[in-house]
Parts: C-alpha cells; sequence; structure tokens
C-alpha cells in the first residue's frame, strides 16, 4: 500500500512540468523593463501531450475493472489513480499556457515580438517578386505568373524567332 501511494505522489509531483519549471512574469514587473519569463510552448504542450495519454490510460483501465475475471479492486485504484494524474496534467498544462500567454504579453509591451510571429520581408504587392492575381495587378511593365501567383519579369530579347514552317 505504501508503494502504491509513493508512486502516486511521485507521478502527480512529474505531473506539474509547466507549474515547477515555468518563469512568470514578476508581479513587480514594469513595461520599460525586458520581462524574464517563460514564452515557450513546450512545457504546456509536453502537459497536454500527457494529459491525452493518461487519460486514455484511465479510460482503459475503468473499462478492464468492469470486465469479469479481472480484479475490480486493482484496477479500481489504478484507474482512479490514473484519472487524478491526468487531472494534473490538464491544470499544468492549463497553468502552463496562461503563464505562457502573461510573458508574451508582457513581452509586447516592452516591444519584443517573438520570432515566430514576425512576418518574413515579402516585396509589397504587384511589385517584382510580389503577390498577384492577375496580369493587370503587376505594376509597369510585369506579369503574373499564373501557378505562383508572383510578379515576374519577361527579359526581352534582340533574336527574333524564326516564323514557324508549315
Amino acid at each position: 500500500m505504501v508503494m502504491k501511494v509513493g508512486a502516486i505522489v511521485l507521478a502527480c509531483m512529474l505531473a506539474s512540468c509547466s507549474v515547477a519549471l515555468m518563469k512568470r512574469v514578476p508581479p513587480d514587473h514594469q513595461d520599460d523593463d525586458y520581462p524574464d519569463c517563460s514564452s515557450g510552448v513546450t512545457m504546456p504542450l509536453g502537459d497536454a501531450v500527457l494529459t491525452v495519454i493518461t487519460g486514455a490510460t484511465a479510460v482503459n483501465l475503468h473499462s478492464a475493472a468492469g470486465n469479469p475475471g479481472n480484479d475490480e479492486k486493482n484496477f479500481r485504484i489504478l484507474a482512479w489513480s490514473s484519472t487524478a494524474i491526468a487531472v494534473a496534467f490538464l491544470a499544468s498544462a492549463t497553468y502552463g499556457a496562461v503563464q505562457r500567454n502573461r510573458c508574451r504579453h508582457a513581452h509586447a509591451r516592452y516591444g519584443y515580438t517573438p520570432r515566430e510571429t514576425m512576418t518574413p520581408n515579402r516585396p509589397p504587392a504587384g511589385s517584382l517578386g510580389g503577390r498577384c492575381r492577375k496580369d493587370g495587378s503587376c505594376d509597369g511593365d510585369l506579369l503574373c505568373d499564373g501557378p505562383m501567383k508572383t510578379c515576374i519579369q519577361i527579359e526581352k530579347s534582340d533574336k527574333t524567332l524564326p516564323p514557324p514552317s508549315l
């Protein structure tokens, strides 16, 4: 019995990855200071994945406890333990997501834009290399490349093609 309780306590402690490891935005944070906090999605996402795994395990164990021939008492203990661990993972994932969003908002107030939200440097629409819908939407003598929907320039050549032979 002591081993089972110890295993349950250990599993619940492991289920708090976001709670234990994420750096929160300090409560006395000023907008002109860069916030030292965790803005990554790895820990909350890991907790969410483990929520699904332990939740599915709990459903399996609850189902197995009702089958004749199984030791119902032990299966029920394992099933409810797995359910508790899934709830702990869910709470940790939720906490981590909330702290991540708070950190990202603090970064935005400071003026920092995270890498994944930056837009790549693209030429303006209608210019060479820019997006287009049809030939008329490109500037000057540029043409809209059909499959790529990008404004391109056709090289003009001094050579004339021979007339087609019949």
